[in-house]
Formats: structure tokens, sequence, C-alpha cells
């Protein structure tokens, strides 16, 4: 047997993981709110001190810090949230794919279960997934609002499988953090595809499911 029938699902982060979009989504915050005075190191101490909170979490805080100050007039947290939502999901389904994604992608459900598993709200990012017409390659996509280990459990769940079964491979420090609160094998693709191996970071994908299957 293979090593790397050990692993028999692999679950993907989809920003930043699979396609060259976390630039499209950071930028998305300032564009919504560069009418409002102030807006901007608003924007930036959320992002920066909330890793990994959705565009609610953002946007609500961000309005509240801006309230505070005084700007003004502001659009609701719904308005910009649906105005937030409307540039990503145009953008994200235009957006290139990182290095190496349609190849795994081609390859690996020949023999594994793949999955997605985002904090975009599982709507937007079926929306996001059946214009790249990248569905046929997932058994399942899952969102917000649950969280990111949440969905780890429920696909466990749904595929019948233990944790040490399923590799999630992401790009960011809540994509590890979930992994390990669930259990399961992680491949953290943090570094810019060009600073790794061949540019391409998911090239490495089969391989390393190997070596962690045989670890």
């Amino acid at each position: 047997m293979s090593c790397l029938d050990a692993i028999r699902c692999v679950v993907f982060d989809f920003d930043g993981t699979l396609v060259e979009s976390n630039a499209i989504k950071r930028g998305a915050y300032f564009e919504i709110l560069a009418e409002t005075p102030g807006s901007a190191p608003a924007v930036e101490a959320v992002l920066r001190d909330n890793p990994g909170t959705d565009r609610y979490g953002v946007l609500a805080r961000v309005h509240e810090a801006l309230s505070a100050r005084g700007a003004g007039p502001l659009p609701s947290v719904e308005a910009l949230v649906a105005a937030y939502s409307r540039i990503c999901e145009e953008r994200v389904a235009a957006c290139s794919p990182l290095p190496g994604a349609l190849e795994t992608l081609a390859t690996l459900p020949e023999t594994h279960a793949l999955y997605l598993d985002s904090a975009t709200p599982t709507d937007a990012l079926e929306r996001v997934v059946e214009k790249r017409g990248w569905r046929r390659f997932f058994r399942g996509v899952f969102g917000g609002p649950a969280s990111k280990l949440d969905n780890l459990r429920a696909i466990a769940e749904r595929e019948g499988i233990a944790a040490e079964e399923m590799l999630y491979v992401g790009d960011g420090v809540t994509d590890r953090e979930a992994a390990a609160a669930f259990g399961c094998r992680f491949l953290g693709l943090e570094a810019p595809a060009q600073d790794l191996p061949d540019g391409s970071p998911l090239a490495l994908l089969v391989g390393e499911i190997a070596a962690r299957s045989a670890g």
C-alpha cells in the first residue's frame, strides 16, 4: 500500500492557498471606505489586531472605531459588508490561481476526497467556485459563519474518517490553529509562492502528503 493511502481527504483553504486573492480582499476594505476621512488607519489597525476575523467582524469593528471618532456619515455595517462582498466576488472569481493549483486539483480527486474550508461565507464561496469552473473538484464547500475547526469536524463526519486521515492545506495562522485543534495533519503555505521551490508550493503537495503519512 502506498503511503499516500494514509491520507484519504485533503481540505484546502481558498484565499492565498489556491488563488492569488489575499491582496484583493485586503484592498477591498480600504476601497469601500475610501471616501471616509481617517478610515485607512482604522482599517489597518483592525486588520492588524484581529487576524483571521471574517468580513462581518472586521467591518463591525471598523465601523465602531470610526463612529467613536465622529467620522461620518457612515453606511451601515450591513451596507459595507454588501459592498465588500460584491467587490470580492467579482475579482476573486477572475483572479489568478496560485502556481500548481490547477494541476493539484486536477490530479488529487482521482485518489483523495477534496473539500474547501474557508472563512468566506459559504454562499459567496460557492458562487466564486462555480464561476471559476472548479466546483467539480470538490465533494463539498464549507465556509462561514461556521469556524474552520467546526468545518473540519463536519467534513470528517461526512467522510467517516479519523482526523489523522485528513490533511488541511492553508496559508494562515488560523488554518494551522484549526488543524492543530482538530488533530489533523497540516501543510502550511505561508511563504510567498516565489520564495518556495519552483515558485509553486502546491507542486509539492503530493510529496508532502507522502512524507507526512510515512512519518
